[in-house]
């Protein structure tokens, strides 16, 4: 969950709850619309993994009807870069990550009916030809259809399991040997039983994972204990819905053992609670889908499951792929082993599979789909990407920045300064709510004789009221919506009053006061969002503003040992503690610069705030500090009309928007240099850190700033 400070807002938070019928569900879980990609003909199983080492989850799908298996590497924001594919030998059916030859790097397993294959990961985001052998029992061989990999006899070394279908249906074990080749095979037959998937988890607490596997052509589940000397123990098959499609194993209802969870084509998604010792107790079934008939054969097929908390209240949640239906769909967790209704997440096409990581390092899983089935059976070629927008349970307080005649004192905002009467006074959130994200701003309402707004506002500027798109004008006991400045109605308010305004599904904007929705605004909105407070009479003031659905928490405290930097060597700069300023020498040239004498000798941040985004500086960590030349910092942010890019010893990096009172840090962990922007990640370098390091900050043009500048 991430960290909140803020007391919650009860008409915020009740106008952004999609629809949960049970108090059990009372955290939301909110979705951006799809992001879709292209991709070789009917993709399928997916996996998630980190295969180039840049701290960001790749998407690696098998492509059922193409013999290859395609890697998206995943970019700054959550986005995937283009689709690489490697071949395999046949149609794949399953694909999983793990590093079997032990040198550090993920690398791919397919399952590819006739035969299993590795491709060796290489640690940049490539893999190397795909290296086969034989799958199914020596006596009759099968089609590999499902796999998973585990190290199951404990000696260290990566193992697989493969569901298989044949002559004779069979599970099947082939041990690692710890250099991507596998031997020892041991299979158990499986008769006429529809073997189709398979998941490994330690259901009766030995430390040894055990396997479930889902038996389609008798409806069945069964359960296979490791024992000791390579050899599981089939148990007695289970009784499941329609076609147990996909099982996964984790503890579902926190009481510390492993439960089962099962997608069925009826549209279900079964659990069996563990009893802890590798026995389960009867399943209860939650429906999959909304769609009409849920619940019945005629209602979407439940083809793939993946558990993950989507909403932060520390509860395993579900994504399941539902085939027939076009659509994914996200069932929140009750943490006593059950699941709330299902919210949609549409989709123009079929998906195969139902995939959770957080893409875009928010701290926040999304979900990944690809779609392969269509009833048409064509076959589709896309993936897509829903980023996770759930804010947290409570509201995030503003912090302001772009201060205009205004002053901060904690949680209160005031107009200390200009004419008395005038709209000539304000501030703006650091935290935006983004495009497209369900989101809003909340206050307590005070009485009081001077005019104010408070509001949200797409540009963020200047003092007037029309920079408010979406706005509340206070004055006594009487509130006023307006947007754009343009009145749309009144209602009257009591001291203590929660006033709020939200921007819910498809960018729908009502005002409340408390519970109750005063306003439906007749202007969808489709930008980004910042809170903002204006100010007409001297001394107005507002306390308490806070967010939800904000993109940046609030800044958290430096590092231990953090502080504002103090300069040395400085050449045409006015520096204070935490301030640097160009203030002579050429202008454009890079001539003006200065270091801290503070240093990072191990995990540590510079961070600093920029006062315009115009002006070209370079801020960053160096190891040796000489002329000032930009060449000279090992780990920099460049600014520069409305940029900021990530520049290594010169060398560019990547590059996100910035404005006036944007913050970035640049963190060293463990040796691993990262770049944040409002909190929030957007590049690790490939290049290890070397100490110590000291802040440093060249300038080209005269007059050009920044500000608190800590470092720790």
């Amino acid at each position: 969950m991430r960290p909140h400070t803020a007391r919650s807002f009860p008409g915020l938070l009740v106008a952004l709850l999609i629809a949960v019928s049970s108090t059990a569900f009372a955290q939301p879980a909110v979705f951006g619309p799809a992001a879709v990609y292209s991709s070789a003909p009917a993709p399928g199983a997916a996996a998630t993994g980190d295969l180039n080492h840049d701290g960001r989850p790749d998407l690696v799908v098998a492509n059922t009807q193409s013999n290859v298996i395609s890697v998206y590497l995943t970019g700054a924001g959550g986005t995937l870069g283009a689709a690489v594919t490697y071949a395999v030998p046949a149609s794949p059916r399953d694909v999983e990550l793990a590093d079997v030859d032990a040198d550090g790097h993920l690398d791919a397993i397919t399952a590819n009916g006739a035969t299993l294959s590795v491709l060796r990961g290489t640690g940049t985001g490539t893999l190397l030809a795909a290296q086969s052998f034989p799958a199914g029992p020596a006596q009759d061989p099968a089609s590999a259809v499902d796999a998973v990999v585990a190290d199951f006899d404990g000696d260290g070394r990566p193992d697989i399991a493969a569901a298989q279908r044949g002559f004779h249906d069979a599970v099947s074990i082939y041990f690692g040997n710890g250099d991507a080749t596998f031997g020892n095979q041991v299979s158990y037959i499986e008769g006429d039983t529809g073997p189709s998937n398979i998941a490994a988890g330690d259901l009766n607490g030995d430390g040894h994972p055990d396997l479930v596997v889902g038996l389609t052509t008798v409806r069945h589940i069964r359960i296979y204990l490791a024992q000791a000397g390579r050899t599981f123990a089939p148990g007695n098959p289970l009784l499941s819905d329609i076609n147990p499609a996909r099982a996964v194993i984790a503890d579902l209802d926190s009481n510390g053992t492993a439960d089962i969870a099962v997608a069925c084509s009826v549209g279900t998604v079964e659990v069996y609670p563990g009893n802890g010792n590798g026995t389960v107790q009867a399943y209860r079934s939650f429906p999959a889908s909304g769609a009409s008939g849920c619940g019945s054969a005629t209602c979407g097929a439940a083809r793939w499951l993946s558990l993950a908390d989507f909403n932060g209240d520390g509860r395993q949640d579900a994504a399941v792929a539902n085939a027939t239906t076009a659509e994914a769909t996200v069932l929140l967790g009750d943490g006593a082993g059950g699941f709330g209704p299902p919210i949609s997440l549409p989709s123009t096409n079929y998906p195969s599979a139902a995939v959770a990581a957080d893409f875009n390092g928010d701290g926040l899983p999304d979900v990944a789909l690809t779609h392969g089935d269509q009833p048409t059976n064509t076959g589709s070629r896309t993936v897509a990407v829903f980023l996770n927008t759930t804010s947290g349970e409570e509201d995030m307080a503003v912090v302001w920045t772009n201060l205009v005649n205004t002053a901060v004192n904690g949680a209160t905002l005031r107009k200390t300064s200009g004419c008395d009467g005038c709209f000539d006074a304000g501030a703006y959130s650091q935290q935006t709510i983004g495009a497209g994200a369900v989101g809003g701003v909340g206050f307590p309402f005070t009485v009081a004789p001077q005019l104010r707004m408070v509001g949200l506002s797409a540009s963020a500027a200047g003092t007037s009221p029309a920079a408010l798109n979406y706005a509340l004008r206070l004055s006594n006991g009487v509130v006023e919506i307006r947007e754009g400045g343009t009145y749309r109605g009144d209602f009257p308010a009591a001291a203590g009053d929660q006033l709020s305004i939200v921007v819910g599904a498809g960018g729908v904007v009502r005002y409340l006061n408390n519970d109750a929705v005063v306003y439906t605004s007749s202007v969808v909105n489709s930008a980004a969002l910042r809170a903002g407070a204006l100010f007409a009479g001297a001394g107005g003031e507002v306390a308490g503003v806070v967010l939800m659905g904000s993109s940046g928490p609030p800044p958290p405290p430096p590092p231990p040992g953090g502080g504002n930097v103090t300069w040395s060597e400085g050449v045409n700069v006015e520096t204070a503690t935490g301030t640097i300023r160009k203030t002579s020498g050429c202008e454009g040239c890079f001539d003006a610069a200065a270091r801290s004498t503070q240093q990072i000798s191990g995990d540590g941040s510079l961070e600093f705030i920029v006062d315009d985004p115009d002006p070209v500086l370079l801020a960053g960590l160096t190891a040796a500090f000489g002329s000032g030349s930009p060449s000279e910092i090992d780990y920099g942010i460049r600014i520069q009309n409305g940029w900021a890019e990530v520049r290594e010893n010169a060398v560019y990096r990547a590059d996100v928007h910035v404005q006036a009172g944007d913050v970035f840090r640049i963190t060293v962990t463990a040796g691993i240099v990262t770049y944040s922007h409002n909190r929030e990640v957007f590049y690790t370098s490939a290049d290890p850190a070397t100490f110590p390091l000291f802040a440093a900050v060249t300038i080209a043009e005269i007059g050009a700033s920044i500000s608190g500048v800590t470092i720790g």
